[in-house]
C-alpha cells in the first residue's frame, strides 16, 4: 500500500508492542473518513521519528508553528548561554538566539554525544 503524505492523517505507537505502530489514512482518497492500518517493525522508533519529521505534509502545510521555549544551556563548566528550544513532533532543536540551528535531540537519539537522555514524548 501507498498512501501519499496528504492521505495520512496521523502515526502513533501501538501501546499492544513494542514494535506495533498505527497509521491514520484516508479510507478513499478525497474523503475525510478514516482508517487505521496496524504495522510491526523492529525498528519502530527510526520509523516514527523520519515519518514525524515530515509531520507538516500530512497536515497540508508548511507552516506549523511549534513550541519554542528560551532557555539557558548549562555547560560541564557551569557555563551559561541562552538558547532557544524547539519542540517538534520528533526532536528537540536547540537554537542560537540569533537563530541558528545548533543541533537537533532526535527522540530516537537518547543518550547520544554523552547528553543526558530524553525521554521520548510518543
Amino acid at each position: 500500500n501507498i498512501w501519499p503524505y496528504s492521505d495520512v492523517f496521523s502515526i502513533i505507537p501501538s501501546p499492544k508492542s513494542n514494535n506495533e505502530f498505527k497509521l491514520f489514512v484516508r479510507k478513499n482518497p478525497g474523503k475525510s473518513q478514516q482508517t487505521d492500518v496496524t504495522f510491526s517493525c523492529e525498528y519502530r522508533l527510526e520509523l516514527l521519528t523520519y515519518a514525524l519529521k515530515y509531520f507538516p505534509k500530512f497536515t497540508g502545510s508548511q507552516t506549523i508553528e511549534f513550541p519554542r521555549y528560551r532557555c539557558v544551556m548549562i555547560d560541564h563548566t557551569d557555563h551559561r548561554v541562552e538558547v532557544n528550544l524547539i519542540l517538534t513532533p520528533c526532536s528537540i532543536e536547540e537554537y542560537t538566539v540569533a537563530g541558528k540551528l545548533l543541533n537537533s535531540y532526535n527522540y530516537k537519539d537518547p543518550g547520544r554525544n554523552g547528553h543526558s537522555a530524553l525521554i521520548p514524548l510518543l
